[in-house]
């Protein structure tokens, strides 16, 4: 997933979940819950977000 805006860092990764209060932060929390690992890689005018998930043997 690329976001245009070009915002997204490595440090923007959650150690823990998010403030029940808060409106935002829940989405990168998550997506580290589920994914088995989560990288964020900087590139000009653009941030690039892989979400690795191994799957099962059949």
């Amino acid at each position: 997933m690329d976001d245009a805006a070009g915002v997204l860092d490595p440090a923007h990764l959650p150690a823990g979940p998010p403030d029940p209060g808060r409106d935002r932060g829940a989405g990168l929390w998550l997506i580290g819950r589920v994914c088995d690992a989560v990288v964020i890689d900087r590139r000009p005018k653009t941030s690039r977000l892989r979400m690795i998930m191994r799957l099962a043997a059949a």
